[in-house]
């Protein structure tokens, strides 16, 4: 996966990045996309959603607080706390982004 800068974003209510599949050619369909977190309260820094598999999963993307060395991945990419539709309770996996 590759993020990018929406460029179609002209207000808050449209996602500030959009997701896509590694090496997609450029204006290719979108896997996904990312809000900036606002609440300064929350840990969270993006929240968004993702095709994944054919089901669209809302995610949060937060620090990585497990963060030791240089290798490790800088942000975590967890399935987010609100309801989701055709999500059976613990189903859901997080991954990690470099």
């Amino acid at each position: 996966m590759e993020i990018e800068r929406n460029a179609s974003a002209v207000s808050a209510k449209q996602p500030a990045f959009v997701v896509v599949e590694a090496g997609a050619s450029p204006g290719g369909e979108p896997i996904g996309h990312l809000f900036i977190g606002t609440i300064r309260s929350s840990p969270v820094l993006y929240f968004g959603s993702l095709n994944h598999c054919g089901t669209e999963q809302r995610i949060a993307v937060f620090y990585n607080r497990a963060l030791r060395d240089r290798s490790d991945h800088h942000l975590t990419v967890m399935p987010s706390t609100s309801a989701q539709p055709n999500t059976p309770p613990g189903e859901d996996e997080g991954f990690k982004l470099s």
